[in-house]
């Protein structure tokens, strides 16, 4: 039987934008990294979403990434046995950082979109783009007050607190 995981490649922390991407993929070994663009995150998504249904029909463990903005999307897929990932394309150039055009396979989505159609639902293709990049930097504004707080507590704290002491009391 196969294995069903989903994990977060990134997430957002009072302390910044924590990465997992370590040791996912591997350019100089056999992986093979498949990139889909040129088309929606919707339908990135979906592709990415479709595949990783198909693989594991075959009996194939399948790994999925969550975006960390959306939890409905899918962000890439991980088939370790058979040596493959899939990404969105976004998510391997915030976060893989560049892969070598040796190993890396694009897959253009964009070619079969209805771009009438995306034309036409532009203003709200727009207005959504915008409300999330409003939403993230409102959580960064959260999150940094969440540092902010953690500091000015362990200054305080810190004032009436002998490491030495604490130490001694917790090897206890």
């Amino acid at each position: 039987m196969y294995s069903k995981q989903n994990f977060y490649l990134t997430a957002y922390t009072a302390d910044g934008v924590n990465s997992f991407t370590d040791g996912i993929f591997k350019p100089f070994s056999d992986d093979r990294l498949f990139i889909a663009a040129g088309a929606s995150e919707a339908l990135r998504s979906d592709f990415i979403k479709g595949v990783a249904k198909i693989i594991r029909k075959e009996g194939f463990p399948c790994e999925t990434i969550r975006s960390n903005i959306d939890e409905t999307k899918i962000t890439g897929a991980v088939f370790d046995e058979i040596n493959v990932c899939l990404f969105d394309a976004s998510a391997v150039k915030k976060q893989l950082g560049n892969v070598s055009d040796c190993t890396d396979y694009i897959v253009n989505l964009g070619e079969i979109c209805n771009r009438t159609g995306l034309y036409e639902r532009r203003e709200e293709i727009f207005s959504v783009t915008s409300d999330i990049e409003k939403h993230l930097q409102r959580c960064k504004k959260f999150l940094s007050a969440g540092v902010s707080m953690r500091e000015d507590i362990q200054r305080i704290v810190g004032k009436s607190l002998s490491a030495e002491k604490l130490e001694k009391f917790v090897t206890r």
